[in-house]
């Protein structure tokens, strides 16, 4: 006993038709929530990161004569990042970070406060693709 053509079609279009919510709700949605959360938590951990360095500014640093653009670099370098000058000032250096993942960009940017003794006094993140940020500062010698 077969089906009828009409049949056969009916039950190709139900496969299929199943195919397509399996897809959908097996594996696009839980994918498009993960990478929801996953934003949620780096936006949150950008804010508490910015939150702590603004504290750690608000304090006086520590009495050094300060560091110039190419020490500055030098520094961003050791720790794996390509920095570059943007511009500068009396006793101030801007300087822009690319593509670094935010637990390095946000040490390096602690160190260069509590060890080198300078101040950041101000400070620009933008999020890229994959997980990493931009980062623009401003730098007090």
């Amino acid at each position: 006993m077969g089906y009828s053509v009409r049949e056969r079609a009916l039950i190709c279009l139900l496969a299929l038709t199943l195919l397509l919510a399996l897809i959908w709700y097996g594996i696009v949605q839980p994918l498009s929530r993960a990478q929801a959360a996953a934003d949620a938590r780096l936006s949150a951990a950008i804010d508490t990161r910015l939150a702590v360095l603004a504290a750690q500014s608000a304090g006086t640093p520590a009495d050094h004569i300060g560091l110039g653009p190419s020490e500055l670099l030098a520094l961003a370098e050791a720790d794996g990042m390509a920095a570059t000058i943007t511009g500068g000032g009396e006793g101030a250096t801007e300087m822009r970070i690319d593509a670094v993942r935010p637990d390095i960009a946000f040490g390096w940017a602690a160190r260069l406060e509590q060890e080198q003794g300078v101040k950041i006094t101000n400070a620009a993140v933008t999020r890229n693709e994959r997980g990493t940020v931009s980062l623009a500062v401003t730098v007090a010698r």
